[in-house]
């Protein structure tokens, strides 16, 4: 017995969506020279995503530049798109996909 959605046709591209979202974030965290590394936690990262899986992600960030980085945290997220919920934790971010689906 799973999980059953009146919306399971139009979640079935969340995937799709949350693969465009991922490539985004890559992009734009990786010409950041201030950023010495980018990996996935969560289901991402073990490789045991569904459906419904957000998106994980680790940044290490120079020590010199940590506080500067850690302060626009927010403003960076802006530029991946429509980002649903941002927490903020030491040292990462954790992005919830967000989708117009009608």
């Amino acid at each position: 017995m799973g999980f059953n959605s009146s919306y399971s046709l139009r979640d079935q591209d969340l995937p799709n969506q949350r693969l465009a979202l991922q490539k985004r974030m890559e992009g734009n965290l990786l010409q950041d020279e201030r950023i010495i590394g980018v990996f996935y936690g969560g289901s991402i990262g073990t490789g045991t995503t569904d459906i419904y899986s957000d998106i994980d992600v680790r940044i290490v960030v120079r020590d010199e530049h940590y506080e500067r980085y850690r302060l626009a945290k927010r403003e960076r997220a802006k530029c991946w798109g429509d980002v649903l919920f941002l927490r903020i934790c030491l040292g990462r971010i954790i992005v919830w996909l967000t989708m117009i689906l009608f």
